[in-house]
């Protein structure tokens, strides 16, 4: 990883960046067998998000 990408996982709260199999694997999910789910925004950015 470049040293910018380090100093940005040091930020994330889980402490590291997403794995993008991690992320094919909720894509996946979303678009299999789960018909039940609609119009959600779905956040995966490791509790980076500010909690309101």
């Amino acid at each position: 990883m470049t040293e910018k990408l380090l100093a940005r996982a040091g930020v994330i709260p889980l402490g590291r960046m997403a794995d993008p199999a991690k992320i094919a694997e909720l894509m996946l999910f979303l678009v299999s067998k789960v018909s039940y789910i609609t119009g959600h925004n779905l956040v995966a950015d490791g509790g980076n998000f500010p909690v309101l």
